[in-house]
């Protein structure tokens, strides 16, 4: 009879431990094989009869991208040329992850030693080196690689200025990277309503709300009376110089902002009141940022193609937008 329990025990427990791993692991969000997730009799079979492990990193590198899980506590990353030197540096003396260089490869393995970790920090790479996108990628996968790196360098910093000005810059080496129409972006950042930047938060004059009682006809407030009156002022961008304040409800960045939704502009020459701030863009897709139900911010990416734009740009820039809303002081 103890047998049998302790056997059915062991059954528990090992479904409990696999259904974990699967689904609720700190790593369980990172591309691999299930098996690689769920036991590490994966890598034990190629280690003691599948042959060279780490040529099956580098297979399974091709088949799942640059960052793949391959045990339950660990994940691959591969590297650019060199760079993986350098990542040992920058990681060495924390207590959060275990390098597993080796000098002549082009790929960089780390372990978790604590299960509170909550996740790998901008692809464990010098803060420089989070630009490098991976040739051949398809382009949900180098949104999902920027969105990896958007994670670790906004890591310990909320103030909105510093991180936005870090996207923008993983925004433009993201397309850049990416075959035509996206390599053709030729601009890409953000706009910040007015009343968010540090000089301008404290108390502004509006027109009276009607009902409101006031001697002077001046109702001072933080908020606006109308939102004909906010203001989208220019943040970190890359690309030309832009215009410098939008207003609500004007052009294709005011459309998205008011509306508080994405929008895809296929040709800028065909919207009604589009805003030319460089005649050479011809596509646009514009993102909004939401915090408590308003418009704090937009993601704004222009394209010198027609068309530059589909529901995948939507669908993880507003991935995107929502992660920035929640990891920056507004």
């Amino acid at each position: 009879m103890f047998a049998y329990f302790f056997l059915g025990s062991a059954v528990a427990y090992t479904l409990v431990t696999v259904i974990y791993r699967l689904h609720f692991h700190k790593l369980s969000r990172f591309p691999g094989p299930r098996f690689a997730a769920a036991t590490e009799l994966y890598e034990v079979y190629f280690s003691a009869w599948g042959g060279d492990f780490e040529y099956q990193i580098e297979d399974l590198h091709r088949k799942f991208g640059p960052v793949v899980r391959i045990t339950p506590d660990e994940v691959h990353i591969q590297e650019p040329f060199e760079t993986s030197v350098r990542s040992d540096g920058w990681i060495k003396g924390t207590r959060e992850l275990e390098s597993g260089y080796q000098p002549g490869r082009s790929t960089h393995g780390f372990q978790y030693n604590r299960p509170s970790i909550s996740r790998i920090r901008s692809l464990l790479r010098p803060h420089a080196d989070s630009s490098y996108f991976m040739p051949d990628s398809s382009k949900a996968e180098i949104y999902e690689q920027l969105l990896l790196s958007t994670q670790g360098l906004l890591d310990g910093q909320r103030n909105w200025v510093s991180n936005l000005s870090n996207v923008a810059s993983l925004l433009w080496h993201a397309y850049a990277s990416l075959p035509a129409p996206s390599s053709s972006v030729n601009w890409a950042g953000f706009y910040i309503r007015d009343d968010k930047f540090p000089a301008l938060a404290s108390p502004v004059s509006s027109p009276p709300v009607a009902g409101a009682a006031s001697s002077s006809g001046v109702t001072i407030s933080t908020t606006y009376s109308s939102s004909e009156n906010q203001l989208l002022l220019l943040g970190p961008f890359h690309g030309k110089p832009a215009c410098q304040q939008i207003r609500f409800g004007k052009g294709v960045c005011g459309t998205a902002a008011a509306k508080q939704e994405t929008v895809i502009v296929p040709d800028v020459l065909t919207f009604p009141g589009h805003i030319a701030c460089d005649a050479e863009s011809r596509s646009e897709i514009v993102v909004p940022i939401l915090v408590n139900g308003e418009t704090v911010a937009i993601i704004d990416i222009d394209c010198t193609e027609p068309s530059g734009f589909d529901e995948v740009d939507k669908k993880y820039l507003e991935k995107l937008a929502a992660f920035l809303a929640e990891s920056c002081d507004w």
